[in-house]
C-alpha cells in the first residue's frame, strides 16, 4: 500500500509539472507579471530547493528545474489555494483496527508546502477558510499592486546552482512577497539536463486543443505535392510539403572560438482528425551548425525546414511546433486544412 501511495503521489508531480510548464509556455504570449491561483485539496510539489517539507523528488529534479525556470522568465507567482475548507478537531480517520485516529500533522505539512510554493514565486497561500471566493478576490487585488525591481548579480559563474534572492524593506512593519531565488545557467550540463528527460518535451505541447505556443515565432507554408500519391484514386491519403522559416534570433545558438553557431531544434508535425484522434505523426530532431558566412545569410532569411506528411482526404487540423532543446523554448501553430486530391499536371 505504501509503494501504491509513492506511486500515485510521483503520477501526480509528473501531472503538476507538465501542466505548469504548458501554462507558463501559454503565459508568454501576455507582458508583465502573471499570478496563477491554484485551487487544490493537496500540493505535491514545491519548485526550488530547501523549501520542500515533503522531502526531494530526486526522479523529477531535471523536470522540476525546467518548470522553476519557465516561472521564473515568465514572472508568474502561485497563489495556492486550500479547497478542503476550515479544519477542526473532528477532522478524523480510522486506522487498521476501525479506531478513530487523527493525524496532526498532515494538515501542517500541506500548509507548509503552501506557504513554501507561494514563498518561492512570490504569491500568497490561503488555507483555512471556506469563502474560496473572497480568497480569489484577494489573490487578485494583491497580485494587481507590484513593483518590478531588477539587479546585476556579482557572481557571474554560470555553475547551473541556485541562487538565492533577499530583499529587505526600510519598514520592518511590512511582509515582502517576492521570489526567492532562480536557477543559473549552465551550458556544459544543460544538454546533459536535456537527455535525461524521459518524455518528447515538444509532442506535449502539441496535443489537440492546446493553445498555440508563442516563445518561437515562424512562418509556415503548407502545399499539396503533385504525384502519384495524389492523383490515384486507389490512395487515400495525399502528400502534403510543410516548409518552416524560423528567425535565428528565437533559437539558442552557442558560438565557438573560429564563429561557427551550433544548436539544436525539434521540429514536429501532427495530424488531427475532428474527433481529436492523432492521424498521422512527424517528429524530427535537428543539428545546427552554421558557418560565419551561412549563419549572416540565416539573418535575412531564417533557418529553412522542410517535412512531408500524407494525409487523408479530408478535413483535418494541422499542428505544427519546433521546440529549441538547449533553451527550452518552443512555438507552436494549429492549421485547419482541407484536404482534397490534387490533379497532376498535364
Amino acid at each position: 500500500m505504501a509503494e501504491e501511495r509513492a506511486e500515485r503521489a510521483g503520477d501526480r508531480v509528473a501531472m503538476t509539472l507538465q501542466a505548469f510548464q504548458a501554462l507558463a509556455r501559454y503565459l508568454t504570449l501576455f507582458p508583465g507579471r502573471k499570478n496563477v491561483m491554484w485551487i487544490s485539496g493537496t500540493f505535491p510539489l514545491t519548485f526550488f530547493p530547501e523549501t520542500n517539507p515533503r522531502g526531494g523528488h530526486s526522479k523529477y529534479q531535471s523536470e522540476i528545474r525546467q518548470t522553476a525556470d519557465l516561472l521564473t522568465a515568465d514572472q508568474v507567482a502561485v497563489y495556492p489555494i486550500s479547497a478542503t475548507g476550515l479544519g477542526g478537531e473532528e477532522a478524523t480517520h480510522s486506522d487498521e483496527l476501525g479506531r478513530p485516529t487523527r493525524d496532526e500533522h498532515s494538515e501542517l505539512a500541506e500548509q507548509i508546502s503552501m506557504e513554501a510554493l507561494a514563498q518561492d514565486t512570490g504569491g500568497k497561500p490561503f488555507y483555512n477558510t471556506n469563502d474560496l471566493s473572497s480568497a480569489m478576490k484577494e489573490a487578485i487585488n494583491i497580485g494587481s499592486h507590484y513593483y518590478t525591481l531588477t539587479y546585476t548579480p556579482s557572481n557571474i559563474k554560470t555553475d547551473g546552482k541556485f541562487r538565492r534572492i533577499e530583499v529587505k524593506g526600510i519598514n520592518r512593519s511590512y511582509k515582502l512577497a517576492y521570489r526567492r531565488g532562480y536557477y543559473r545557467e549552465n551550458p556544459e550540463t544543460e544538454s546533459a539536463v536535456e537527455r535525461n528527460v524521459a518524455s518528447d518535451p515538444l509532442l506535449p505541447l502539441m496535443s489537440f486543443g492546446m493553445p498555440d505556443f508563442a516563445e518561437i515565432l515562424y512562418k509556415v507554408r503548407v502545399a499539396a505535392l503533385p504525384g502519384d500519391i495524389s492523383t490515384d484514386p486507389t490512395k487515400s491519403v495525399v502528400r502534403y510539403g510543410v516548409d518552416f522559416a524560423v528567425s535565428p534570433q528565437d533559437v539558442k545558438l552557442e558560438t565557438d572560438a573560429g564563429g561557427v553557431r551550433s544548436g539544436s531544434i525539434e521540429v514536429a508535425v501532427i495530424a488531427y482528425g475532428y474527433d481529436g484522434k492523432a492521424l498521422n505523426t512527424v517528429s524530427k530532431k535537428i543539428p545546427i551548425r552554421l558557418q560565419p558566412d551561412v549563419f549572416a545569410a540565416m539573418q535575412r532569411v531564417g533557418f529553412q525546414l522542410h517535412e512531408e506528411i500524407d494525409l487523408p482526404k479530408a478535413d483535418v487540423f494541422l499542428q505544427t511546433g519546433i521546440y529549441d532543446l538547449m533553451a527550452h523554448h518552443a512555438g507552436t501553430l494549429e492549421i485547419p486544412l482541407h484536404v482534397v486530391a490534387v490533379q497532376a499536371p498535364k
